[in-house]
């Protein structure tokens, strides 16, 4: 967990930050964010930390769902915190799986896709262009 500009605790795994940044200082960090909570723990949603002014600011997912490893796709790499968050997200309730993407911008949501069917918890993403995937 990490402590925000109120000194309350936020709890969060797997950060990422623009690629474009990679080695370099960063400004914004996003991470996928779970409540303590007794028994299974899960991601319900994304978390945008600003290391600068100590801002956070989270996209919860609707209905109780719970997110696997969120991607980040920064879409202008002299803005680092300008792209898309993305994260597939299971709804108990449903049985049913969607992708969720967020606008990083400013943490709203900007298009999910509904599935239709459970993706199994704990899936993993990564984009590899095709020059890297021969």
């Amino acid at each position: 967990y990490v402590l925000d500009s109120n000194g309350k605790r936020v709890a969060c795994e797997f950060p990422l930050i623009a690629q474009s940044r990679a080695g370099q200082k960063s400004r914004y960090v996003f991470s996928g964010h779970f409540e303590e909570t007794e028994g299974e723990p899960s991601f319900s949603g994304i978390v945008k930390f600003d290391l600068q002014t100590r801002q956070v600011s989270r996209f919860l997912y609707r209905d109780g769902g719970a997110g696997g490893e969120p991607f980040y796709y920064n879409s202008d790499a002299n803005e680092e915190d300008k792209g898309f968050l993305m994260s597939f997200v299971y709804y108990r309730s449903k049985n049913r799986s969607s992708l969720v993407i967020v606008n990083s911008k400013d943490m709203t949501l900007a298009a999910e896709i509904d599935f239709g069917l459970r993706i199994p918890m704990g899936f993993h993403s990564t984009f590899i262009d095709r020059a890297n995937l021969q």
